[in-house]
């Protein structure tokens, strides 16, 4: 951001009537970084390209900053582009190594730049369309590329794709959008991989995966996952490799539960995004497109969509758009920041795309220790680590129930997974959570134990119960046992309950956990 003083230093070279309408306006811009903290002149700038010319204090400005620098005008308007030439050597004055030349044509300024590296190219609203910016950067590399355009006029998302395709580093503003398009040079292959663990799921997979390679987003890989299924399931994947071979990897690997096969699918993962669909559900066609695009357009990490559950038996479908706190209508769509609210959310890493940096930098990958019910620490962690996420309400995600198999029909020992899970992020959150962190955590547990004692056979619910007390009321950082009693009187009467009951059970020395199967 400039100050004040060094503005009005700049301002007062601007002298022509005409000129200075614009003044007020990229007096603005420059003090308020419109074009981005990156907007600045450096010792490796010496050719600028300016694609309209605004009030000329863009060119002003880089002679001030720069001591040798070469800058290039495109200005179609007659009366402007004189304007600002009979301005030029007083503008100059005072920086011999440094030169303007003012193109009328994108013509003229093609002969100008001779195929040079461009260091900075700034483009106005009136020069922001995909053709004009497309044949500069096929004529000349270009370094940075910064500027506006009318979200009406150019689609958003194809402008990222061509910028992140032809520059090293962009940064768009739109008055039409609330955050700007910014990015660097495309460094992925791809721009979603969807990975998908198989274990056994013969029935189901033909129709997940005809509804991956329907997708209207292209630019998608489909990593199927072979979690060394004793049926035909690794055939059929074959066979769907065979028929699309550009965009379905099969990875056939020993058994090793759901967890290891989404990691291995990360591990080879080439997508800018990467999701994830379980083999027995199927998706809508344009999902991973709206997903994509909502998350570039909103500079996001995360998106997520709605689901439904289909219920195999009765034909019942179930919506859950899962979508509030945004800055869209009804608060239902856009971006918002309050990712608390979403920790406790019914566990699901199907309905979202995640960056696949974001999750590289905070080392978030899935358990293989965890047999089942791997979405849940996955899903905490991602979330205490966001600070925004683009929601859509629409129902985009098809769950299906009630099939034989599913991890959420166990009623056995498995359900005490639920123990390890929650030992892992008490390791991995609590270490820098803070107090409102730590009161989402322990709702989750009791969230999570009152479910699994809600199924849990009879001969084992006592059992269940003595461990799930020692890990809601145990290792707390910031809570009391009376704020434990408020956050259950909070959640309802039953809570409250559960909660009681694991005060009074903590008190007794934790049992032997049994073998997890």
């Amino acid at each position: 951001m400039l100050r004040s003083t060094e503005t009005q230093n700049l301002a007062v070279q601007i002298t022509s009537a005409h000129l200075q309408n614009r003044l007020p306006d990229d007096i603005w811009r420059l003090k308020n970084n419109f074009y981005g903290h990156s907007f600045r002149p450096n010792s490796h700038i010496s050719l600028v390209v300016l694609l309209g010319l605004r009030s000329g204090l863009d060119s002003a400005f880089f002679l001030e900053r720069q001591q040798k620098v070469e800058i290039l005008v495109l200005e179609a308007d007659s009366e402007t582009r004189e304007s600002f030439e009979r301005m030029v050597p007083a503008i100059t004055k005072g920086h011999p190594e440094s030169e303007i030349n003012v193109a009328a044509t994108m013509e003229e300024l093609l002969e100008l730049i001779n195929g040079r590296h461009i260091d900075l190219l700034r483009v106005d609203e009136r020069y922001s369309t995909d053709t004009l910016v497309q044949r500069l950067a096929a004529e000349s590399p270009i370094g940075q590329l910064v500027g506006e355009f009318a979200a009406d006029q150019i689609d958003p998302l194809n402008l990222y794709r061509l910028s992140s395709r032809y520059t090293k580093r962009f940064f768009w503003q739109s008055r039409d959008l609330r955050s700007p398009i910014c990015g660097t040079a495309l460094k992925y292959s791809f721009e979603v991989s969807v990975i998908v663990p198989c274990y056994k799921v013969l029935p189901w997979i033909d129709r997940c995966v005809e509804s991956l390679v329907g997708q209207t987003l292209k630019s998608i890989e489909i990593i199927v996952v072979n979690d060394g299924s004793p049926d035909a399931t690794g055939e059929r994947l074959d066979y769907w490799a065979s028929k699309y071979p550009d965009r379905i990897k099969v990875i056939h690997k020993q058994n090793g539960g759901c967890a290891s096969a989404r990691n291995a699918g990360l591990a080879v993962a080439q997508g800018e995004f990467v999701t994830f669909v379980d083999a027995d559900d199927w998706v809508d066609a344009t999902m991973f497109e709206n997903l994509y695009r909502a998350a570039i357009l909103a500079s996001v990490d995360v998106a997520q969509c709605g689901f439904a559950e289909v219920y195999e038996g009765s034909g019942r479908i179930d919506y859950h758009p899962t979508a509030w706190a945004g800055d869209g209508y009804k608060g239902e769509s856009g971006v918002t920041r309050d990712l608390l609210s979403y920790l406790t959310v019914k566990p699901s890493i199907w309905r979202r795309i995640y960056r696949r940096s974001f999750l590289a930098s905070h080392d978030i990958e899935f358990n293989e220790d965890l047999r089942r019910f791997d979405d849940l620490p996955f899903q905490f962690e991602v979330f205490a680590r966001l600070d925004k996420m683009a929601i859509i309400p629409d129902c985009y995600y098809f769950y299906r129930q009630e099939r034989e198999g599913q991890d959420v029909a166990v009623r056995d020992d498995r359900l005490f997974v639920n123990f390890p899970i929650f030992s892992m992020l008490n390791e991995r959150v609590m270490s820098w959570a803070n107090a409102s962190t730590e009161k989402k955590l322990v709702e989750c547990k009791i969230n999570t134990h009152r479910w699994a004692l809600s199924r849990i056979e009879k001969k084992l619910s006592l059992h269940y119960l003595r461990h799930a007390a020692h890990d809601v009321v145990s290792g707390l950082c910031h809570l009391s046992s009376i704020d434990l009693l408020r956050l259950s009187f909070q959640l309802g009467a039953k809570p409250l309950v559960f909660v009681i009951m694991c005060l009074f059970w903590a008190s007794f020395p934790r049992p032997k956990m049994i073998p997890i199967r």
